[in-house]
């Protein structure tokens, strides 16, 4: 259990501030009924008590998105011997602000640790709460830098007092690719939901050798709240439409979001951890023929992410099944080969012949194409110069 020394409760909170006013007996705190007090004493404790109830909710959960630079409310500190401050990057998570250590100029001493601290003003932990935000790293080389999210319930500028590792980061785990990335941390049930707290982000600089070894830390989007079932997409909601040897247009609907990333991949590759931003519309392009695709989508709620959906497939057109979209044989004067079976060319509604030489062909039928006929071959075709 984590311990609180300076958290009371909102009840805790006001009955204590009741029983200085009109001198309430200890008692009362528990469940036995309140004496009777004087009006003018009642109306002071009430008063006092709605103050003390709005003074505690002003310190709601927390948000921030760095648009227009570092709050004032926010400290920037550092442990000796780190030198460096947070700022802002215009670098932002589909924004042009995000905060922003670049500790690089500071030469700490090879074998020496400095830390970096972006601290929150004190803040709400809510019921089931999350802490989620957007980061990524300078570089996805291993320079030994580690990203700590940490809590204190004392106070904003005592360093020692972030004992509570909410979640530790190294270089190879923060993130996996040179984009953004959600990062989700569950509050501990240990911390209690109306403690007040201070959040740290702290960027660990340990440096191996005798010149600056770390990385740069960008975050964005901070939300603590309450967790927020967000719905995945289905794909019974998913359509293709306008397919073609190498593109598709992918729609979908969903009940409430508007704003989603998505990831189309061939089969059997899995979805990583960032996709491509969109609407509920997609057009993609630069897909091979004749291959099936998956589509992984993830909804982004007002304050919250869901997980990449289950698939939804499509195959594009095989090249030389229609007129629009032809086997085009090179003008090089190079033989050109087509291994295939004749049979994945023929026309929708194309009979079918189960053995092969005994089946016989009807008179009418006799006006038919090759593509009819279900066998395979190699054709070599010489492009005459």
């Amino acid at each position: 259990m984590y311990n609180y020394p300076n958290i009371l409760t909102m009840k805790e909170k006001l009955l204590m501030t009741l029983q200085l006013l009109v001198k309430i007996p200890k008692r009362s705190l528990g469940l036995l009924p309140l004496p009777a007090v004087p009006k003018s004493a009642f109306l002071k404790s009430v008063t006092l008590g709605f103050i003390l109830l709005f003074a505690v909710s002003a310190n709601a959960q927390l948000t921030e998105t760095f648009e227009s630079g570092i709050p004032a409310s926010w400290a920037q500190l550092n442990d000796t011997p780190g030198l460096s401050s947070w700022t802002t990057s215009t670098d932002g998570y589909l924004s042009a602000g995000a905060a922003f250590m670049n500790p690089a100029s500071d030469n700490v001493g090879e074998g020496n640790i400095a830390r970096y601290y972006l601290i929150s003003p004190l803040t709400t932990i809510p019921a089931d709460g999350q802490l989620r935000f957007y980061t990524k790293q300078g570089d996805l080389i291993n320079h030994g830098t580690q990203f700590e999210v940490r809590l204190s319930t004392s106070t904003q500028t005592d360093l020692s007092s972030f004992t509570v590792l909410l979640e530790s980061y190294t270089e190879a785990t923060l993130t996996t690719t040179s984009g953004y990335e959600e990062k989700v941390i569950d509050i501990p049930v240990d911390i209690i939901p109306g403690a007040q707290v201070y959040i740290a982000f702290v960027l660990v600089n340990t440096q191996t050798a005798s010149t600056p070894t770390v990385d740069t830390w960008l975050v964005d989007n901070i939300n603590l709240q309450t967790e927020v079932p967000c719905d995945e997409v289905a794909p019974a909601d998913v359509t293709a439409t306008n397919i073609t040897p190498s593109a598709a247009t992918l729609n979908w609907t969903h009940p409430t979001a508007t704003q989603f990333e998505i990831q189309v991949l061939p089969v059997p590759q899995t979805p990583g951890p960032v996709g491509t931003p969109t609407d509920n519309s997609f057009d993609v392009t630069g897909l091979d023929p004749n291959t099936q695709y998956n589509v992984y989508i993830k909804t982004l709620c007002s304050s919250s992410g869901s997980d990449w959906s289950e698939p939804f497939s499509f195959t594009t057109l095989r090249l030389g099944t229609s007129c629009p979209f032809p086997i085009v044989i090179p003008d090089n004067g190079a033989t050109y080969t087509l291994a295939d079976n004749l049979s994945v060319f023929a026309h929708a509604g194309a009979p079918t012949y189960t053995t092969i030489g005994s089946d016989c062909f009807l008179q009418a039928l006799l006006k038919t194409s090759l593509t009819e006929i279900k066998y395979s071959l190699a054709i070599r075709l010489q492009k005459m110069a």
